[in-house]
Protein backbone atom coordinates (compact mmCIF):
# COMPACT_ATOMS: atom_id res chain seq x y z
CA UNK A 1 0.00 0.00 0.00
CA UNK A 2 1.72 3.13 -1.20
CA UNK A 3 -1.08 5.62 -0.59
CA UNK A 4 -4.18 5.64 1.58
CA UNK A 5 -5.27 3.08 4.17
CA UNK A 6 -7.26 -0.10 3.83
CA UNK A 7 -10.49 -0.15 5.85
CA UNK A 8 -10.07 -1.49 9.38
CA UNK A 9 -10.28 -5.26 9.42
CA UNK A 10 -8.62 -5.69 6.01
CA UNK A 11 -4.98 -6.39 5.25
CA UNK A 12 -2.83 -6.96 2.15
CA UNK A 13 -1.27 -10.41 2.08
CA UNK A 14 2.09 -11.45 0.61
CA UNK A 15 0.19 -13.13 -2.17
CA UNK A 16 -1.03 -9.73 -3.30
CA UNK A 17 -4.57 -10.32 -2.15
CA UNK A 18 -6.68 -8.38 0.36
CA UNK A 19 -7.86 -10.52 3.29
CA UNK A 20 -10.29 -10.06 6.22
CA UNK A 21 -13.65 -8.40 6.88
CA UNK A 22 -14.09 -4.65 7.22
CA UNK A 23 -15.18 -3.45 10.63
CA UNK A 24 -15.64 0.22 9.82
CA UNK A 25 -18.17 1.51 7.35
CA UNK A 26 -17.53 4.31 4.90
CA UNK A 27 -15.78 5.16 1.62
CA UNK A 28 -12.11 4.49 1.11
CA UNK A 29 -9.38 5.02 -1.52
CA UNK A 30 -6.09 3.16 -1.48
CA UNK A 31 -3.13 2.88 -3.87
CA UNK A 32 -1.44 -0.50 -4.13
CA UNK A 33 1.91 -0.84 -5.91
CA UNK A 34 3.20 -4.17 -7.23
CA UNK A 35 6.96 -4.51 -7.78
CA UNK A 36 9.00 -7.25 -9.52
CA UNK A 37 12.18 -7.59 -11.59
CA UNK A 38 10.54 -5.84 -14.45
CA UNK A 39 9.62 -2.77 -12.44
CA UNK A 40 6.69 -1.38 -10.44
CA UNK A 41 3.05 -0.83 -11.24
CA UNK A 42 0.72 1.27 -9.01
CA UNK A 43 -3.04 1.19 -9.10
CA UNK A 44 -5.68 3.02 -7.07
CA UNK A 45 -8.73 1.22 -5.67
CA UNK A 46 -11.82 2.97 -4.31
CA UNK A 47 -14.93 1.58 -2.68
CA UNK A 48 -17.46 1.78 0.14
CA UNK A 49 -17.89 -0.49 3.13
CA UNK A 50 -21.60 -0.74 3.94
CA UNK A 51 -22.82 -1.62 7.43
CA UNK A 52 -24.87 -4.70 8.19
CA UNK A 53 -27.68 -4.71 10.77
CA UNK A 54 -26.82 -5.09 14.45
CA UNK A 55 -27.63 -8.32 16.23
CA UNK A 56 -30.34 -8.39 18.90
CA UNK A 57 -29.79 -6.90 22.36
CA UNK A 58 -30.76 -8.89 25.46
CA UNK A 59 -33.55 -7.29 27.49
CA UNK A 60 -34.72 -7.97 31.06
CA UNK A 61 -38.15 -7.60 32.65
CA UNK A 62 -39.36 -4.02 32.93
CA UNK A 63 -39.31 -2.15 36.24
CA UNK A 64 -42.74 -0.55 36.76
CA UNK A 65 -42.99 3.18 37.34
CA UNK A 66 -45.75 5.76 37.03
CA UNK A 67 -46.97 5.52 33.39
CA UNK A 68 -43.62 4.09 32.30
CA UNK A 69 -41.40 1.01 32.28
CA UNK A 70 -37.62 0.97 32.58
CA UNK A 71 -35.69 -1.87 30.94
CA UNK A 72 -32.15 -3.02 31.57
CA UNK A 73 -30.43 -4.58 28.56
CA UNK A 74 -27.08 -5.65 27.18
CA UNK A 75 -25.85 -4.30 23.85
CA UNK A 76 -25.83 -6.42 20.67
CA UNK A 77 -22.89 -8.77 20.35
CA UNK A 78 -22.26 -7.28 16.89
CA UNK A 79 -23.14 -3.82 15.65
CA UNK A 80 -22.43 -4.69 12.01
CA UNK A 81 -19.39 -2.47 11.87
CA UNK A 82 -21.26 0.72 12.75
CA UNK A 83 -21.80 2.72 15.91
CA UNK A 84 -25.12 2.32 17.71
CA UNK A 85 -26.84 5.69 17.61
CA UNK A 86 -29.93 4.74 19.61
CA UNK A 87 -32.61 2.15 20.28
CA UNK A 88 -36.15 1.62 19.14
CA UNK A 89 -38.89 -0.21 21.03
CA UNK A 90 -42.09 -1.98 20.12
CA UNK A 91 -45.11 -2.53 22.37
CA UNK A 92 -47.10 -4.56 19.83
CA UNK A 93 -44.83 -7.55 19.35
CA UNK A 94 -42.67 -5.91 16.68
CA UNK A 95 -45.46 -4.78 14.38
CA UNK A 96 -44.41 -1.17 14.73
CA UNK A 97 -41.38 0.58 16.20
CA UNK A 98 -40.99 3.83 18.09
CA UNK A 99 -37.78 5.75 18.79
CA UNK A 100 -36.43 5.49 22.30
CA UNK A 101 -35.44 8.55 24.33
CA UNK A 102 -33.04 10.82 22.46
CA UNK A 103 -29.39 10.16 23.17
CA UNK A 104 -29.92 6.80 24.91
CA UNK A 105 -27.42 4.41 23.34
CA UNK A 106 -26.81 2.23 26.40
CA UNK A 107 -28.79 0.56 29.19
CA UNK A 108 -31.23 1.39 30.74
CA UNK A 109 -34.05 2.58 28.51
CA UNK A 110 -37.33 4.04 29.78
CA UNK A 111 -40.53 3.68 27.79
CA UNK A 112 -42.92 6.47 28.73
CA UNK A 113 -46.50 7.45 27.95
CA UNK A 114 -47.96 4.11 29.02
CA UNK A 115 -51.19 3.42 30.90
CA UNK A 116 -50.94 2.36 34.54
CA UNK A 117 -52.36 -1.09 35.15
CA UNK A 118 -51.95 -2.20 31.51
CA UNK A 119 -49.59 -5.10 30.78
CA UNK A 120 -47.10 -4.51 27.97
CA UNK A 121 -44.83 -6.90 26.06
CA UNK A 122 -41.84 -4.89 24.87
CA UNK A 123 -39.06 -5.56 22.35
CA UNK A 124 -35.89 -3.52 21.68
CA UNK A 125 -33.56 -3.20 18.71
CA UNK A 126 -30.36 -1.24 18.15
CA UNK A 127 -30.20 1.44 15.45
CA UNK A 128 -27.09 2.08 13.33
CA UNK A 129 -26.52 3.73 9.97
CA UNK A 130 -27.66 0.45 8.49
CA UNK A 131 -31.08 0.82 10.18
CA UNK A 132 -32.91 -1.02 12.92
CA UNK A 133 -31.20 -4.24 13.94
CA UNK A 134 -32.57 -7.60 14.98
CA UNK A 135 -35.31 -7.50 17.63
CA UNK A 136 -34.73 -8.69 21.17
CA UNK A 137 -36.92 -11.20 22.91
CA UNK A 138 -40.03 -10.02 24.74
CA UNK A 139 -39.88 -8.42 28.20
CA UNK A 140 -43.10 -7.88 30.12
CA UNK A 141 -44.07 -5.09 32.48
CA UNK A 142 -47.07 -3.25 33.92
CA UNK A 143 -46.72 0.44 34.81
CA UNK A 144 -48.09 1.48 38.19
CA UNK A 145 -48.10 4.22 40.78
CA UNK A 146 -49.14 4.48 44.42
CA UNK A 147 -52.85 4.56 45.16
CA UNK A 148 -54.82 7.74 45.57
CA UNK A 149 -56.12 8.64 49.03
CA UNK A 150 -59.12 6.83 50.53
CA UNK A 151 -61.96 8.96 51.89
CA UNK A 152 -62.86 8.65 55.56
CA UNK A 153 -66.61 8.43 56.15
CA UNK A 154 -66.89 7.99 59.92
CA UNK A 155 -64.80 7.18 62.99
CA UNK A 156 -66.91 5.26 65.51
CA UNK A 157 -65.67 4.91 69.10
CA UNK A 158 -65.32 1.49 70.66
CA UNK A 159 -63.86 0.24 73.90
CA UNK A 160 -60.10 0.89 73.57
CA UNK A 161 -60.68 1.03 69.82
CA UNK A 162 -61.91 3.09 66.88
CA UNK A 163 -63.79 1.73 63.87
CA UNK A 164 -62.89 3.67 60.71
CA UNK A 165 -65.36 3.50 57.82
CA UNK A 166 -64.04 4.67 54.46
CA UNK A 167 -64.47 4.56 50.71
CA UNK A 168 -61.50 3.13 48.78
CA UNK A 169 -59.22 5.22 46.56
CA UNK A 170 -60.71 6.28 43.24
CA UNK A 171 -57.50 5.11 41.55
CA UNK A 172 -55.39 2.21 42.81
CA UNK A 173 -52.47 3.28 40.60
CA UNK A 174 -52.60 0.18 38.45
CA UNK A 175 -51.95 -2.51 41.06
CA UNK A 176 -54.32 -4.19 43.50
CA UNK A 177 -54.66 -2.81 47.02
CA UNK A 178 -53.43 -5.42 49.49
CA UNK A 179 -54.20 -3.63 52.76
CA UNK A 180 -54.37 -0.37 54.68
CA UNK A 181 -52.15 1.43 57.16
CA UNK A 182 -53.44 3.84 59.75
CA UNK A 183 -52.16 6.79 61.73
CA UNK A 184 -53.58 8.01 65.03
CA UNK A 185 -51.32 11.06 65.29
CA UNK A 186 -52.29 12.95 62.16
CA UNK A 187 -49.85 11.15 59.86
CA UNK A 188 -46.65 11.42 61.90
CA UNK A 189 -46.38 7.63 62.25
CA UNK A 190 -48.09 4.74 60.46
CA UNK A 191 -49.01 1.19 61.46
CA UNK A 192 -50.42 -1.83 59.68
CA UNK A 193 -53.98 -2.71 60.63
CA UNK A 194 -54.03 -5.41 63.33
CA UNK A 195 -56.60 -7.32 61.27
CA UNK A 196 -55.55 -7.09 57.59
CA UNK A 197 -58.38 -5.99 55.31
CA UNK A 198 -58.88 -4.62 51.83
CA UNK A 199 -62.39 -3.35 52.52
CA UNK A 200 -64.05 -0.96 54.95
CA UNK A 201 -63.94 -0.72 57.93
CA UNK A 202 -60.51 -0.73 59.58
CA UNK A 203 -60.58 -1.29 63.34
CA UNK A 204 -57.77 0.23 65.39
CA UNK A 205 -57.14 -1.52 68.72
CA UNK A 206 -55.07 -0.85 71.81
CA UNK A 207 -56.13 2.78 72.31
CA UNK A 208 -56.80 4.64 75.55
CA UNK A 209 -60.40 5.37 76.39
CA UNK A 210 -61.32 9.07 76.64
CA UNK A 211 -58.18 10.12 74.71
CA UNK A 212 -58.59 12.03 71.43
CA UNK A 213 -56.89 10.60 68.33
CA UNK A 214 -56.42 12.13 64.87
CA UNK A 215 -56.98 9.27 62.44
CA UNK A 216 -55.88 8.91 58.81
CA UNK A 217 -55.66 5.96 56.40
CA UNK A 218 -53.66 5.13 53.30
CA UNK A 219 -53.87 2.17 50.97
CA UNK A 220 -50.98 -0.24 50.43
CA UNK A 221 -50.30 -1.82 47.04
CA UNK A 222 -47.34 -3.40 45.26
CA UNK A 223 -46.23 0.14 44.43
CA UNK A 224 -45.97 0.98 48.15
CA UNK A 225 -47.91 3.16 50.59
CA UNK A 226 -50.48 5.36 48.91
CA UNK A 227 -51.49 8.96 49.49
CA UNK A 228 -52.82 9.66 52.98
CA UNK A 229 -56.47 10.48 53.51
CA UNK A 230 -57.71 13.60 55.18
CA UNK A 231 -57.84 13.17 58.95
CA UNK A 232 -60.82 12.69 61.27
CA UNK A 233 -60.86 12.74 65.06
CA UNK A 234 -62.14 10.01 67.33
CA UNK A 235 -62.29 9.30 71.06
CA UNK A 236 -62.52 5.65 72.21
CA UNK A 237 -65.29 5.13 74.75
CA UNK A 238 -66.04 2.12 76.89
CA UNK A 239 -69.43 0.48 76.35
CA UNK A 240 -70.94 -3.01 76.42
CA UNK A 241 -70.80 -4.83 73.08
CA UNK A 242 -73.84 -5.73 71.00
CA UNK A 243 -73.51 -9.15 69.38
CA UNK A 244 -73.52 -9.58 65.57
CA UNK A 245 -76.94 -8.88 64.10
CA UNK A 246 -78.19 -7.10 67.23
CA UNK A 247 -78.34 -3.44 68.20
CA UNK A 248 -78.22 -3.79 71.99
CA UNK A 249 -76.00 -5.77 74.36
CA UNK A 250 -77.48 -9.17 75.30
CA UNK A 251 -79.70 -9.55 78.36
CA UNK A 252 -79.43 -13.20 79.33
CA UNK A 253 -81.42 -15.62 81.43
CA UNK A 254 -79.71 -16.87 84.55
CA UNK A 255 -77.01 -19.39 83.74
CA UNK A 256 -77.20 -18.81 79.97
CA UNK A 257 -74.05 -17.85 78.06
CA UNK A 258 -73.67 -15.96 74.80
CA UNK A 259 -70.84 -14.56 72.73
CA UNK A 260 -69.65 -13.08 69.45
CA UNK A 261 -68.96 -16.61 68.14
CA UNK A 262 -71.29 -19.58 67.78
CA UNK A 263 -70.78 -22.61 69.99
CA UNK A 264 -70.73 -21.07 73.47
CA UNK A 265 -70.93 -23.33 76.52
CA UNK A 266 -71.26 -22.57 80.23
CA UNK A 267 -69.73 -24.95 82.75
CA UNK A 268 -69.38 -25.08 86.53
CA UNK A 269 -65.88 -24.58 87.91
CA UNK A 270 -65.35 -26.60 91.06
CA UNK A 271 -62.46 -27.21 93.42
CA UNK A 272 -61.45 -27.20 97.06
CA UNK A 273 -61.19 -23.42 97.32
CA UNK A 274 -63.42 -21.85 94.68
CA UNK A 275 -66.54 -22.16 92.52
CA UNK A 276 -67.87 -20.30 89.51
CA UNK A 277 -68.92 -20.27 85.87
CA UNK A 278 -66.72 -20.64 82.78
CA UNK A 279 -68.08 -19.24 79.50
CA UNK A 280 -66.24 -20.69 76.49
CA UNK A 281 -66.31 -19.93 72.77
CA UNK A 282 -64.19 -21.55 70.03
CA UNK A 283 -61.50 -18.86 70.51
CA UNK A 284 -61.64 -17.56 74.08
CA UNK A 285 -63.07 -18.29 77.50
CA UNK A 286 -63.52 -16.46 80.77
CA UNK A 287 -64.26 -17.67 84.27
CA UNK A 288 -66.30 -15.85 86.91
CA UNK A 289 -65.60 -17.20 90.40
CA UNK A 290 -66.76 -16.60 93.93
CA UNK A 291 -64.34 -14.86 96.27
CA UNK A 292 -64.62 -16.01 99.87
CA UNK A 293 -68.30 -15.52 100.84
CA UNK A 294 -69.08 -12.93 98.17
CA UNK A 295 -71.00 -15.25 95.79
CA UNK A 296 -72.72 -18.61 95.67
CA UNK A 297 -74.47 -21.17 93.49
CA UNK A 298 -78.23 -21.39 93.59
CA UNK A 299 -80.12 -24.53 92.59
CA UNK A 300 -83.37 -24.18 90.64
CA UNK A 301 -86.15 -26.56 89.82
CA UNK A 302 -85.53 -28.47 86.60
CA UNK A 303 -81.90 -29.25 87.39
CA UNK A 304 -80.44 -25.83 86.62
CA UNK A 305 -78.11 -23.64 88.64
CA UNK A 306 -76.90 -20.07 88.46
CA UNK A 307 -74.24 -17.80 89.88
CA UNK A 308 -75.25 -15.16 92.43
CA UNK A 309 -72.89 -12.39 93.45
CA UNK A 310 -73.41 -10.14 96.42
CA UNK A 311 -73.47 -6.38 95.98
CA UNK A 312 -70.54 -4.76 97.71
CA UNK A 313 -68.54 -7.98 97.41
CA UNK A 314 -65.87 -9.26 95.01
CA UNK A 315 -65.50 -11.71 92.15
CA UNK A 316 -62.43 -13.34 90.65
CA UNK A 317 -62.19 -13.22 86.85
CA UNK A 318 -59.76 -15.00 84.55
CA UNK A 319 -59.57 -15.96 80.89
CA UNK A 320 -57.51 -17.37 78.05
CA UNK A 321 -57.15 -16.90 74.28
CA UNK A 322 -56.78 -13.12 74.20
CA UNK A 323 -54.15 -10.96 72.49
CA UNK A 324 -51.06 -10.44 74.69
CA UNK A 325 -50.73 -6.86 75.89
CA UNK A 326 -54.34 -5.95 75.07
CA UNK A 327 -56.96 -4.82 77.57
CA UNK A 328 -59.91 -6.84 78.86
CA UNK A 329 -63.00 -4.96 80.05
CA UNK A 330 -65.62 -6.45 82.38
CA UNK A 331 -69.17 -5.05 82.37
CA UNK A 332 -72.39 -5.72 84.23
CA UNK A 333 -75.79 -4.47 83.05
CA UNK A 334 -78.87 -3.89 82.19
CA UNK A 335 -77.79 -0.39 83.24
CA UNK A 336 -74.13 -0.64 82.14
CA UNK A 337 -71.54 -0.49 84.90
CA UNK A 338 -67.89 -1.12 84.09
CA UNK A 339 -66.39 -3.34 86.77
CA UNK A 340 -62.82 -2.78 85.58
CA UNK A 341 -60.08 -3.52 83.05
CA UNK A 342 -57.26 -6.07 83.11
CA UNK A 343 -54.13 -6.47 80.98
CA UNK A 344 -53.60 -9.72 79.06
CA UNK A 345 -50.32 -11.47 79.85
CA UNK A 346 -47.81 -12.66 77.25
CA UNK A 347 -49.40 -16.14 77.19
CA UNK A 348 -52.85 -14.76 76.32
CA UNK A 349 -54.32 -15.13 79.81
CA UNK A 350 -55.63 -12.62 82.33
CA UNK A 351 -56.69 -12.80 85.96
CA UNK A 352 -57.82 -10.35 88.61
CA UNK A 353 -60.25 -9.52 91.40
CA UNK A 354 -62.97 -6.93 90.81
CA UNK A 355 -65.51 -5.40 93.18
CA UNK A 356 -69.28 -5.53 92.75
CA UNK A 357 -70.57 -2.00 93.46
CA UNK A 358 -73.03 -1.66 96.30
CA UNK A 359 -75.14 0.49 93.97
CA UNK A 360 -76.05 -2.50 91.76
CA UNK A 361 -79.74 -3.34 91.83
CA UNK A 362 -80.85 -6.65 93.27
CA UNK A 363 -81.98 -9.05 90.54
CA UNK A 364 -80.90 -10.48 87.20
CA UNK A 365 -77.95 -9.02 85.30
CA UNK A 366 -75.61 -9.87 82.44
CA UNK A 367 -71.86 -10.02 82.99
CA UNK A 368 -69.84 -9.39 79.82
CA UNK A 369 -66.11 -9.71 79.12
CA UNK A 370 -64.77 -7.89 76.03
CA UNK A 371 -61.33 -8.14 74.47
CA UNK A 372 -59.32 -8.98 71.37
CA UNK A 373 -58.37 -12.53 70.36
CA UNK A 374 -54.86 -13.61 69.41
CA UNK A 375 -56.03 -13.23 65.79
CA UNK A 376 -56.85 -9.56 66.43
CA UNK A 377 -60.63 -10.01 66.30
CA UNK A 378 -62.98 -8.46 68.86
CA UNK A 379 -64.37 -11.14 71.20
CA UNK A 380 -67.28 -10.71 73.58
CA UNK A 381 -68.62 -13.33 75.99
CA UNK A 382 -71.52 -12.95 78.40
CA UNK A 383 -73.41 -14.92 81.04
CA UNK A 384 -76.62 -14.30 82.95
CA UNK A 385 -76.12 -13.89 86.72
CA UNK A 386 -78.02 -12.56 89.71
CA UNK A 387 -77.04 -9.89 92.20
CA UNK A 388 -78.20 -10.34 95.77
CA UNK A 389 -77.32 -9.46 99.33
CA UNK A 390 -75.08 -11.70 101.38
CA UNK A 391 -77.06 -13.91 103.79
CA UNK A 392 -75.96 -13.60 107.39
CA UNK A 393 -75.13 -17.31 107.46
CA UNK A 394 -72.73 -16.98 104.52
CA UNK A 395 -71.23 -13.84 105.95
CA UNK A 396 -70.15 -15.77 109.03
CA UNK A 397 -69.11 -19.05 107.40
CA UNK A 398 -66.99 -17.60 104.60
CA UNK A 399 -66.63 -19.41 101.30
CA UNK A 400 -67.23 -22.89 102.72
CA UNK A 401 -70.99 -22.75 102.29
CA UNK A 402 -70.68 -21.74 98.66
CA UNK A 403 -68.36 -24.66 98.02
CA UNK A 404 -70.57 -27.04 99.88
CA UNK A 405 -73.47 -26.01 97.65
CA UNK A 406 -71.35 -26.47 94.50
CA UNK A 407 -70.35 -29.93 95.68
CA UNK A 408 -73.98 -30.74 96.46
CA UNK A 409 -75.01 -29.74 92.94
CA UNK A 410 -72.40 -32.06 91.48
CA UNK A 411 -73.40 -34.94 93.75
CA UNK A 412 -77.10 -34.74 92.90
CA UNK A 413 -76.39 -34.53 89.16
CA UNK A 414 -77.55 -30.98 88.50
CA UNK A 415 -77.14 -29.60 84.95
CA UNK A 416 -73.54 -28.39 84.99
CA UNK A 417 -73.10 -27.82 81.23
CA UNK A 418 -75.53 -25.47 79.54
CA UNK A 419 -75.34 -24.69 75.81
CA UNK A 420 -75.34 -20.94 75.15
CA UNK A 421 -78.37 -19.45 73.44
CA UNK A 422 -78.73 -16.12 71.64
CA UNK A 423 -81.33 -13.41 72.28
CA UNK A 424 -82.33 -14.86 75.66
CA UNK A 425 -83.97 -12.09 77.66
CA UNK A 426 -83.99 -11.55 81.41
CA UNK A 427 -86.93 -13.16 83.10
CA UNK A 428 -89.38 -10.83 84.81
Amino acid sequence: VTDGVLPAGLNLGSDGRVHGSPTTVGAYSVEITATNANGADARTYTGTVDAILATAPNITEGTPEDESLTFEFTAPSSTGGAMVVGYEYSIDGGGSWLPGPFGVAASPLTVSGLANGTAYSVKLRAVTVAGGGAASGVADGTPRSIAEAPTLVAVTPGDHSLVVDFTPPSDDGGSAIVGYRYSVDGGATWNAAEVPTTTSPVTIYGLNNAEAYVVALRAVSEAGDGIASSAMSGVPAAAPVALPGETDPPELQLGIGDGSENGETVTVVSGPDRAGWTVSTPSVSFTLEAYDSHARFVARSGGEAYFEGYVGGYVLVSGVGFKPGSMIDLWIFSTPVKLGSLTVASDGTFTGMLSLPASLSIGSHTVQVNGVTTAGVTASTSVGVRMGTAPSSLATTGGTAGWALAAQLICVGMALVIVGRRRSKVRP
